[in-house]
């Protein structure tokens, strides 16, 4: 079997295992060392036979990025800015978040983030929080305004 087939098929086991994105290919070819010639024929092939999409990658993302780490559209707009997907994309990707929802985990995290603080409660500290998770700045206001 040659180097470019070999690594077609570690590519394909790696991409099946679990959603990725072109860059984390690109970057995991290289590091198995592959041929640079070999490189875009791989990816080519991989999206070709749909082992490879990107859209895809940024709807399962942002998903699970959100229910796991409840982290708002901010953050995993900037996390998948940092891995190369086109904005078109990530606005499909972010719409897989359901409004309400989404809501209504922010209100959660600030209940939980107020109940950890007890009697040092403070709304600084409660707005830098969920800033950092990535929540939008007029939703956060909008809640801290309704916890106090």
């Amino acid at each position: 079997m040659d180097n470019s087939l070999r690594f077609f098929h570690k590519a394909a086991a790696f991409c099946a295992y679990q959603e990725r994105c072109l860059s984390e290919v690109r970057e995991k070819l290289y590091d198995w060392e592959a041929e640079s010639a070999d490189i875009e024929p791989i990816i080519e092939k991989l999206i070709e036979e749909k082992y490879l999409n990107e859209e895809r990658f940024a709807q399962v993302y942002a998903g699970s990025k959100f229910r796991t780490k409840k982290w708002g559209k901010l953050k995993i707009r900037y996390m998948l800015k940092q891995k190369g997907i086109p904005s078109t994309l990530i606005t499909k990707g972010l719409q897989e978040i359901n409004p309400e929802i989404y809501y209504e985990t922010l209100q959660t995290l600030a209940s939980q983030k107020k109940e950890a603080m007890k009697s040092k409660f403070d709304k600084i500290k409660l707005y830098n929080y969920l800033i950092s998770k990535g929540f939008e700045n007029d939703l956060v206001k909008e809640v801290i305004k309704e916890n106090t």
